[in-house]
């Protein structure tokens, strides 16, 4: 969002902090809407697992979208070491890379 060329990017490290301020107050981010929203990724997070039961797949013995949608929204959460390396939810993460693993993701490769 800041210019990364051009004189117009000398005022980014004034700009930036104000960016922040505004992008916060236009989503309504703060301190109790993250406590907030933690808490209810983490119930979301306990219910798939849960649902999932310890079988391979959500719907019957084969991949479906089902699968690729729970996976695909995980995904961005293995960064957050909170949930990918809770113990509290261990089986849902490894069923996520099991599954990456066995419907082999291709990783990008620059050519």
């Amino acid at each position: 969002m800041l210019p990364k060329k051009g004189a117009a990017r000398l005022l980014n490290p004034i700009k930036a902090p104000l960016m922040a301020i505004t992008l916060k107050w236009h989503f309504g981010i703060s301190r109790a809407s993250c406590a907030r929203d933690r808490l209810c990724l983490s119930r979301r997070i306990a219910g798939l697992q849960e649902r999932l039961d310890g079988r391979g797949h959500f719907i019957g013995d084969t991949l479906t979208i089902a699968d690729i949608s729970v996976a695909s929204l995980l995904c961005p959460l293995e960064i957050v070491k909170e949930f990918s390396e809770s113990a509290d939810y261990s089986r849902i993460f490894g069923w996520m890379r099991s599954l990456r693993e066995e419907h082999g993701r291709r990783r990008w490769q620059k050519q």
